[in-house]
């Protein structure tokens, strides 16, 4: 089952920014941390027609120097038509300037690769990690 908020903590100021069946993004203050959280499987561009909005929504609100977390353990593999918006997303997220930025990938070994790829072709650079756990205490460090 979806955990409405698997990223909150005590003492964190949590706004959500997008919640829908595909993906999530909050912005805490406390921490000045944008959470990013693709789910599932998307069949095609119409089925997520707010996402690159929503994400700059999600980007205005940070301060410089905000740290980045990328959930992205419940993605399945997408259509490859698909993969520029991923890269939109992932470039528009580099140019509002991260000062540290954590992903964890799926676990779906086929979406995994589609990310590897999708981060190759990015100007976003992001450590990556096999827990939530382990990416924010390296994003809190």
């Amino acid at each position: 089952m979806y955990d409405p908020d698997p990223h909150a903590s005590s003492g964190e100021a949590l706004l959500i920014v997008a919640h829908n069946p595909r993906y999530e993004l909050l912005y805490d203050y406390s921490t000045n941390r944008v959470y990013l959280t693709v789910k599932g499987f998307w069949k095609n561009p119409e089925i997520v027609p707010q996402y690159l909005d929503d994400v700059q929504k999600a980007l205005r609100m940070a301060k410089t120097g905000f740290s980045l977390l990328l959930d992205l353990r419940t993605m399945l593999t997408h259509p490859l038509r698909l993969s520029s918006l991923h890269i939109k997303a992932r470039n528009m997220m580099q140019e509002a300037g991260p000062g540290k930025a954590a992903q964890v990938f799926p676990s779906d070994r086929i979406a995994t690769l589609q990310v590897e790829e999708i981060s190759g072709k990015t100007t976003l650079e992001a450590m990556t990690f096999t827990s939530i756990q382990k990416a924010k205490a390296w994003l809190n460090a």
